[in-house]
């Protein structure tokens, strides 16, 4: 009788133990100025800095109408919602391991990036460094400003560096959003291929009727072509690539020129068959030239 109370006693101390390490609520077992590394409610949050060892930053800011990077573009939604997630979810697993805790900070103190958490109030909230991989690959190293000792910091779920998330490069932040408007506004695109001009197409909007205009060499072999395709083409105002084709996108009013790469070429036969006109088209990122009124 008294083994099977201690045996009892024993599976509910574990039980307790493993609930608590599972699903604590706390913010941490080591102490919020020495591991406080998670973001509970980023609603707070009114200003992200990140800074690298060499001196490239990026400031990400919450404003009335959207997020903005160093006060100029607009933030890239993906980027900026992956960052709160990680704030929300990072957490210290254990303090850096003493056999490791030289080479670390050393390591660290040569090439770690600076992130700055400011409330809506314009207060810092956190202040931390990212470091590199942990030995074991299942974390990152981080050191809260002030603190003794760095920790490897994990989110749950994954196993990797944190380092990509706090990237400073403006490329990785910035909107790619070029031509952002309501696709009814739009009239006419233009696309026009300056190497293979034969690939150049238009598409023209007149209410519900679509109409597309190629070169006679593809058009000609195709009995209709796919407005459906043609419709969706419309809708795109996020495209993606390098600058190298031009696009003359046409709304009530105005002209928008753009350069682009589109990644496309001649109708497989299938398609040729099948009517899906126009050719591959892919999201590419477009660098605007202006646009005349």
């Amino acid at each position: 009788m008294t083994k099977t109370i201690l045996y009892i006693a024993v599976l509910a101390v574990l039980g307790f133990g493993i609930y608590f390490f599972l699903f604590r609520t706390n913010d941490n077992l080591f102490g919020r100025s020495e591991a406080g590394f998670t973001i509970k409610d980023t609603a707070d949050i009114g200003k992200i800095y990140i800074v690298s060892n060499d001196g490239e930053s990026v400031t990400v800011e919450r404003t009335d109408s959207a997020w903005m990077v160093n006060k100029k573009y607009k933030a890239m939604p993906s980027t900026l919602n992956l960052i709160l997630v990680t704030l929300t979810q990072q957490a210290a697993l254990y303090p850096v391991t003493k056999i490791a805790l030289d080479n670390v900070i050393k390591t660290m103190s040569t090439d770690a990036t600076k992130v700055e958490i400011y409330g809506r109030d314009g207060k810092k909230i956190s202040a931390f460094y990212v470091g590199g991989t942990a030995v074991n690959n299942t974390g990152t190293n981080m050191l809260m400003e002030g603190a003794s000792s760095p920790y490897v910091v994990q989110v749950a779920t994954f196993n990797g560096s944190l380092n990509p998330r706090y990237t400073t490069l403006l490329k990785d932040w910035r909107d790619r959003t070029v031509f952002n408007m309501p696709p009814d506004e739009i009239k006419r695109v233009s696309v026009q291929y300056i190497d293979k001009p034969i690939n150049s197409f238009e598409i023209i909007r007149n209410k519900d009727n679509i109409t597309i205009n190629a070169d006679p060499a593809i058009s000609r072999h195709l009995d209709s072509p796919n407005t459906r395709r043609a419709k969706v083409f419309l809708k795109m105002t996020r495209l993606l690539k390098q600058p190298r084709n031009i696009v003359l996108l046409t709304l009530k009013g105005c002209t928008a020129r753009a350069s682009m790469w589109i990644f496309t070429g001649w109708p497989s036969t299938a398609e040729v068959r099948t009517k899906q006109y126009p050719m591959k088209m892919y999201q590419m990122i477009m660098m605007p030239t202006g646009c005349t009124r």
